[in-house]
């Protein structure tokens, strides 16, 4: 096995202290597929293990439905989980609403069909010098070229 070939995992956990966050973090994964195997698969995938601390493991969950749904379950589910791990002797399930990622809404673009751009130019040509005739005339104009209504 040459230098390169060793995983990432185990060349942090070289670093001293970093070590403890690659423990906690395999800790972290290993309690939360004990919970998605003790969990119906529906709820499984909404609970999300967040920390164990001084024995008290924390799940969070999208909304107060699932929470209670789990809530329900976790005389069974801390008894399962602790055939597992003995470390744990308690747990938290808290509501931890996720943020939706923003998602810029598409402008809408306005598009005239030939006849339409052509029907405005015929009436900006009837209608006398006005403000509403100059609009008119600027819009089958832009749309002539290709631009975009705004």
């Amino acid at each position: 096995m040459g230098l390169n070939d060793k995983p990432v995992a185990d060349w942090i956990g070289l670093l001293g202290d970093s070590g403890t966050v690659v423990h906690q973090a395999r800790r972290l994964l290993t309690l939360q597929r004990y919970v998605s195997e003790a969990v119906p698969k529906p709820l499984a995938a909404a609970c999300q293990v967040y920390g164990c601390k001084n024995g008290i493991l924390t799940v969070a969950t999208p909304n107060g439905a699932v929470a209670t749904k789990l809530r329900q379950m976790l005389p069974t589910l801390l008894d399962k989980i602790k055939s597992r791990d003995q470390e744990v002797t308690q747990i938290v399930v808290t509501v931890q609403a996720v943020v939706p990622p923003f998602r810029p809404v598409p402008q809408k673009q306005a598009v005239l069909p030939d006849s339409g751009i052509a029907s405005f130019a015929e009436l900006a040509q009837r209608l006398p010098p006005s403000d509403l005739q100059r609009a008119i005339d600027r819009l089958a104009s832009r749309h002539r070229k290709g631009g975009k209504l705004k």
